[in-house]
Formats: structure tokens, C-alpha cells, sequence
């Protein structure tokens, strides 16, 4: 089955429903409103997949599943948003990028700082671009004073199914 058939339900949100989807994105993820979801034209995808994208003025910038709203790749790579990150060394990047989690010894620093639960941009050293969104499993103190262990769940990654959505439907020119 190919992708494109996987979304089986895409409308434009009214006003009043984009009023509802940032009031939303204010409560659960402040640094999300730097995307001008206000003065856009937003398109709700819905796939066969178990999880909703919102494409903000042709470009795939939000995704959500089981009621929580989370930024795309694509947005963290397009917009300034303020989101703690996780650095990983070079080591970690194809594991990563293969799903796995961000476990403490590939970490090589920290920007900003964040308690457990929060969602953290996991980047890779050379460039410092994000590769992947994670919720943290600990506080950066906490990380900061392990050696070993499962430190970040990573959620969405380049490649990963959301991402090849994000390119499908997103205009990037």
C-alpha cells in the first residue's frame, strides 16, 4: 500500500478550530508558538497511520497521536524554535536515526535546560541540526549526573514515517 493512500481525511481548519489548535499548543508546548499558525492556512491530514499531521501554509510543521501535539523535524529545521537539545557524537547518529533511543554515553552536551517528561531536540555534534524529537526520561540534572542508561525516548526521526510524510506533503521550494 503506498503512503499517499494512507491519508484518508484532509480539510482546511476553520478559524475557530485553529483557535482551539494554538490555544492547545500554548498549554502543553509553549516554545511551539513561534509557528505562525494564526495567519496560516492549516490543513489537517489524517492517516491510517494512528497519527494526525497539520500542514501550516503548505508545509508539514506538527503531528499528533493519542492527543498530544508534537513539532516535525521539518519545523524544528525551519523555525527558531526554543526547545532544549540533547547533542549526541557521531556514534550515536545511525542508531538514532534507526529509532533507537538516546542512551548517556552518546551524549556530548546539553542546551537549555529541562525537567522529565519534557520534549528535547536531539542534534547531531558536527552541525548541531536536529535529527530527531525525544521526551526526556530524566531531568539534564539527573542526565548529567548518570553515567549509563536509557536517557531520552526518541519520538519522531528523520526517515521515520512522519518524516517521509512531512516531504510527501510539504512544499519546500
Amino acid at each position: 500500500m503506498r503512503e499517499m493512500s494512507e491519508v484518508y481525511s484532509m480539510y482546511s481548519l476553520s478559524r475557530s478550530e485553529k483557535k482551539r489548535l494554538l490555544e492547545r499548543i500554548k498549554r502543553k508546548i509553549p516554545f511551539l508558538t513561534t509557528i505562525p499558525i494564526d495567519r496560516a492556512d492549516v490543513t489537517i491530514l489524517k492517516t491510517r497511520r494512528g497519527f494526525n499531521l497539520y500542514r501550516v501554509d503548505d508545509r508539514v510543521l506538527l503531528w499528533e497521536v493519542d492527543d498530544e501535539i508534537y513539532p516535525t523535524i521539518l519545523a524544528l529545521l525551519l523555525y527558531k524554535i526554543e526547545i532544549p537539545k540533547v547533542v549526541v557524537d557521531k556514534g550515536a547518529v545511525p542508531h538514532i536515526l534507526n529509532g533507537a533511543d538516546v542512551m548517556r554515553p552518546g551524549i556530548v552536551t546539553f542546551e537549555g535546560d529541562f525537567k522529565k517528561g519534557d520534549l528535547v531536540a536531539i542534534c547531531e555534534e558536527e552541525k548541531g541540526r536536529a535529527i530527531a524529537l525525544g521526551r526526556a526520561l530524566f531531568s539534564r540534572m539527573e542526565i548529567e549526573s548518570m553515567k549509563r542508561g536509557k536517557v531520552v525516548e526518541n519520538l519522531h526521526y528523520i526517515k521515520d514515517r512522519v518524516w517521509n510524510f512531512c516531504l510527501r506533503y510539504s512544499r519546500l521550494s
